[in-house]
């Protein structure tokens, strides 16, 4: 064999691999749980009232300093 044949050969090996990894992780379905789902959902809401928050000193602060 010479390295042309060579390189095509596990080219086509790299691409069948990928093909089967692709699939099975096309098949494999989400492993999150209700309650990630909840903490995930509250810790958006902590995050979105600590902006507020924020924001709030923000205008206290300038409007302070006026």
């Amino acid at each position: 064999m010479n390295n042309k044949d060579i390189e095509r050969v596990q080219q086509e090996v790299h691409t069948a691999n990928h093909i089967k990894m692709y699939e099975r992780k096309k098949t494999k379905p989400v492993d999150i749980t209700l309650e990630e789902l909840k903490m995930s959902h509250d810790n958006y809401l902590y995050d979105q009232q600590i902006e507020m928050i924020k924001e709030e000193l923000k205008e206290f602060i300038n409007e302070r300093g006026k």
